[in-house]
């Protein structure tokens, strides 16, 4: 059966066309009754529609069922990609502010500005992650100035 308004082939008995959707019943419009060309096959995917066993779908070659085609990346109606912010950015600048994890703070600041810099601009937080590394810096050296004694305790109290 071949559909007359986008001439494709469909599988006998079929109530519609499987490219363009027309009703192609017998005595509807859009039906064209004539035999299929030698070596026709229809133009569905194998195994569609799958057939019953058990209630369950027939398993597809490997044992795994079609897998249903990807989602295409979130855009905005001017067709640039949605853009998130940098996780490990966040962490790093957090953690910059509590003294003795400043160390974690400047790391995860380091890892956060690397993931900025390398997402071609579909991540962002490069500010955030700059301020984790210079608040998580002074942190360090303020620390270190202590233990090592250039800075008295009893001078900031």
């Amino acid at each position: 059966m071949f559909c007359t308004v986008c001439n494709t082939g469909n599988p006998p008995g079929s109530a519609f066309c499987v490219k363009c959707g027309a009703n192609i019943q017998p005595g509807q419009p859009g039906m064209q009754q004539q035999p299929a060309p030698p070596g026709w096959a229809p133009n569905v995917a194998p195994g569609y529609p799958p057939q019953q066993m058990g209630g369950y779908p027939q398993q597809q070659m490997g044992g795994y069922p079609p897998q249903p085609p990807m989602m295409p990346p979130v855009m905005y109606g001017n067709g640039q990609m949605q853009t998130r912010t940098s996780g490990m950015a966040i962490a790093g600048f957090v953690l910059s502010f509590l003294g003795m994890l400043s160390i974690l703070g400047l790391i995860f600041s380091a890892l956060g500005l690397a993931e900025v810099k390398k997402s071609n601009g579909t991540v962002t937080g490069g500010g955030l992650a700059i301020a984790g590394i210079a608040i998580s810096s002074v942190w360090l050296l303020l620390f270190l100035a202590i233990m090592s004694g250039g800075i008295r305790m009893s001078h900031l109290f």
